[in-house]
């Protein structure tokens, strides 16, 4: 990675050995910029995650700190707007599933389309999702064989 991303990194929290490693797992972090990097931090800080958390959900999932824009706009609107997940409940979610802002925006639409096909409300999507974090990474066909609904 870039020295500047390096040292930004390193001088918000993460250690030599968790750079390592997200070197090791994510090739795009080789192409991030300081601005990049930082845009993802301050957008999971502004999801009321600390610091702390942050590295905790980097070190997990690496591959947030190169995620595009659009996919985080797309997700953003799913969880913020269509499913209208409170703050704490979305910062929640992202600390139990890292891989949540990281999911297929469409795969996450059709799985939620399906339930609403199938006669459930918002509010009742909304808890299953938040009680069920595993289903926002599902593809669709995985979604519907596992809730076996007919």
């Amino acid at each position: 990675m870039l020295d500047e991303v390096y040292d930004y990194l390193h001088d918000y929290g993460f250690t030599a050995i968790d750079l390592d490693e997200i070197e090791n797992k994510n090739d795009e972090i080789f192409d991030a910029s300081r601005k990049d990097v930082k845009k993802i931090t301050t957008f999971l800080e502004e999801k009321d995650l600390r610091p702390d958390d942050v590295i905790e959900v980097i070190n997990s999932n690496p591959f947030m700190l190169t995620e595009r824009n659009n996919r985080l706009e797309e997700l953003d609107y799913i969880y913020c707007g269509e499913l209208a997940i409170d703050t704490t409940a979305l910062a929640n979610l992202i600390k139990t599933n890292p891989r949540t802002y990281t999911a297929s925006p469409i795969e996450l639409q059709k799985n939620i389309d399906y339930l609403i096909e199938k006669g459930y409300n918002i509010s009742t999507i909304r808890k299953f999702i938040l009680d069920n974090s595993q289903v926002i990474n599902m593809k669709s066909d995985d979604f519907v064989k596992v809730l076996k609904i007919n």
